[in-house]
């Protein structure tokens, strides 16, 4: 089994391999992370293949730059310090125009590192840890978990506790969240859950973390994370050449429903065809070596028309 610190990509094979890709293909991958799903792909592209690779971590993009170069990729890697949700116009940058991208990849999950190394508070790891929960490496810059424990609304945190977090207390951790934030501010990992464990509980041994849904759903929300999903797809439907495969990974449910609800939209409109009838799963090998695998599931379709 791996070291639960290093991080290993989920569904290496199923989630390359469906989207049935030739030598000289242009490829974006939404999700750079480690470069697991990178280095498969530039196998497939060969040294006439294009890929534009997208990340907000420094530190995944130097991980994968490493990686990429010790396993001789040959294809043109275009990787960009960005959030997959401009992919339309990381794209035209890039020189792809409309109807020139043969496939896409997105792995939505967290790379093992920033839960650990991040500093950034993903977290209950590590209790001085801030509460930053960004991507960006740059939390100065954007909004922060900081931000929604100290200023959002009582009503606008509890709703995307229960929206996100699928949590039936949000009410009730919301007001606790308000009424702590009066005597002082949400500064790091241990001000959150010294609020949350005295009502959702502390960890027990051999079980998960009773908040783990709690800092899922502060951290979808300082992100933005569903809407830069539903974005991403949209803009790389668009640029897809008809026959054009995508690829996604999911890891909690609300992440599938986001990509469910664009696929049968699309379906609707008869402007794709789903390859994989139902999502498919990590097998029990996998899971065993990789037990982080076990909630992912892969969709993948093709482009029939604009």
């Amino acid at each position: 089994m791996l070291d639960k610190r290093t991080h290993e990509t989920v569904l290496l094979h199923e989630a390359v391999d469906l989207l049935d890709l030739q030598p000289g293909m242009v490829v974006f991958e939404g999700t750079l992370g480690n470069g697991g799903h990178t280095t498969r792909i530039c196998e497939k592209v060969g040294s006439t293949g294009t890929i534009i690779a997208t990340d907000l971590d420094d530190q995944a993009i130097h991980v994968a730059k490493r990686r990429l170069t010790e396993t001789c990729c040959e294809a043109k890697v275009i990787i960009v310090q960005d959030n997959f949700r401009n992919a339309g116009s990381i794209l035209r940058d890039s020189n792809i125009e409309q109807g020139h991208l043969n496939a896409a990849l997105f792995d939505l999950g967290l790379r093992t590192e920033q839960v650990f190394d991040s500093n950034r508070g993903f977290s209950f790891n590590s209790d001085n840890e801030p509460l930053y929960m960004t991507f960006s490496s740059s939390p100065e810059k954007t909004v922060t978990a900081q931000d929604v424990l100290n200023d959002w609304s009582e009503e606008l945190i509890a709703d995307i506790l229960y929206a996100f977090g699928d949590e039936r207390r949000s009410r009730r951790i919301a007001r606790s969240i308000v009424q702590a934030r009066e005597k002082k501010p949400f500064v790091n990992v241990k001000d959150l859950l010294d609020v949350l464990e005295p009502i959702v509980g502390k960890k027990r041994p051999g079980k998960g973390h009773p908040a783990a849904k709690i800092f899922q759903a502060i951290r979808i929300a300082v992100n933005d994370e569903y809407g830069a999903i539903e974005k991403a797809l949209t803009d790389i439907h668009d640029h897809l050449a008809v026959g054009g495969r995508t690829s996604v990974i999911s890891f909690h449910s609300g992440e599938d429903r986001i990509v469910k609800k664009w696929i049968k939209q699309h379906l609707d409109t008869k402007s794709v065809q789903v390859i994989t009838k139902k999502p498919l799963i990590p097998s029990n090998d996998e899971i065993n070596n990789n037990p982080r695998s076990r909630s992912s599931k892969l969709r993948v379709w093709r482009k029939l028309a604009t």
